[in-house]
């Protein structure tokens, strides 16, 4: 099935997996209502899944239907910004994460961009957005967090809990603003 779709084909395939990446913000609030009613962790550990599955596949069926778009790519970020700033934020009303953790992934968020768009401008590149290796683990570290908090959370002590999700949290956090200064003192030094 490989291969560049025709252009009705093209449409449809584009449509359909933008459908599939937008999916997850309606599943993002569904994970938090789900979180906030203290339902099962099976359920919520299925949601999560189902979430990251939609992130997985979205993606990887745009580069092989040769679908990539500016527009997927910006919806795709929004998407996973949505669901991680709404989980992060259920889990510290609930008291499982600190408070402080939903502000590093919009600070994030934001450098992501300013400095995605600043780097595109200055090199002319293609790409819309402007990926790292530091920023993109904490972008997985952020996204896999509530689960995390979910599932330690129902298999630890409160104080090993405190311990485990505290040193998590404060590495997370540091590597966040590594990559930022790494990403803004690239920029900066390009000009």
């Amino acid at each position: 099935m490989g291969g560049r779709p025709k252009d009705g084909r093209r449409l449809f395939a584009t449509v359909l997996i933008d459908l599939l990446t937008l999916s997850r913000i309606p599943l993002a609030a569904v994970f938090c209502a789900l979180s906030l009613a203290g339902e099962s962790l099976a359920s919520r550990v299925a949601l999560f899944a189902l979430i990251a599955l939609s992130d997985l596949f979205d993606g990887r069926l745009a580069r092989r239907l040769a679908v990539q778009s500016a527009l997927g790519a910006i919806l795709d970020v929004t998407a996973d910004l949505f669901f991680v700033t709404t989980a992060i934020t259920t889990l510290c009303m609930l008291g499982l994460l600190p408070w402080w953790l939903p502000c590093v992934a919009l600070l994030m968020f934001v450098e992501f961009v300013i400095t995605s768009l600043a780097a595109r401008r200055q090199r002319g590149e293609r790409a819309m957005l402007w990926y790292d290796r530091v920023g993109r683990a904490v972008a997985v570290a952020l996204y896999v967090m509530p689960l995390g908090a979910l599932v330690l959370h129902s298999v630890l002590r409160d104080s090993a809990y405190v311990a485990v999700i505290g040193v998590s949290c404060a590495v997370v956090t540091v590597l966040a603003f590594a990559s930022a200064a790494l990403r803004v003192k690239k920029v900066l030094t390009s000009s």
